[in-house]
């Protein structure tokens, strides 16, 4: 029998669609597709984006700067 973490990791992940709009006027809006992502790719994305030591004065959970683009990166499943 499979464990309870084995069957939640086999479960399809929560996707959204999320439309872009145009960047220049003409252009047509830009369709991506954002994937939830599993707690351990979460901690790992954590871990890999410190925050500097300003930002742990103020209890920053993460990098502000560096975090934020490598978390759409690594959510983002289809562009256009």
């Amino acid at each position: 029998m499979d464990s309870l973490r084995d069957r939640l990791r086999a479960r399809a992940l929560p996707t959204e669609v999320v439309t872009l709009p145009a960047t220049r006027e003409g252009d047509d809006p830009e369709e991506i597709t954002l994937r939830a992502l599993p707690a351990d790719v979460w901690e790992a994305l954590i871990e890999a984006h410190p925050p500097t030591d300003t930002q742990s004065a103020q209890s920053a959970p993460w990098n502000y700067q560096t975090f934020r683009p490598a978390l759409l990166a690594a959510a983002v499943v289809t562009p256009g």
